[in-house]
């Protein structure tokens, strides 16, 4: 299986090319992602525990699901196809804000 590529982004998020995942990391440059929030009847959100052997962050407490938006595909296909792997679940989605890639985002 050959290695997901991902696009890297400028400041305003305009592609400006494409990279395999190890690299784009090893070189901590700009990318996409997505965080889908999921909430329960009652207003809780539920939440996960990243895995201790993430590279980065881990065992950290985070959104519902997150992952990578791979090259040439959107965040309005990315966060359901990850809602689908991690938590098997179909929803409608409603996006609710966008946050630049950054450091503190891990870029």
């Amino acid at each position: 299986m050959s290695e997901e590529l991902f696009d890297v982004v400028d400041e305003n998020d305009h592609v400006i090319g494409t990279l395999p995942r190890t690299e784009v990391h090893r070189r901590r440059l700009l990318h996409r992602a997505i965080h889908v929030f999921v909430f329960r009847s009652d207003g809780q959100m539920l939440i996960h525990q990243r895995s201790a052997n993430k590279e980065e962050f881990p065992s950290v407490w985070t959104s519902s699901c997150s992952g990578h938006v791979s090259s040439g595909e959107t965040y309005e296909a990315s966060a359901p196809r990850e809602l689908q792997e991690e938590l098997g679940i179909q929803a409608t989605l409603q996006r609710l804000q966008k946050f630049p890639a950054q450091e503190a985002t891990s870029w």
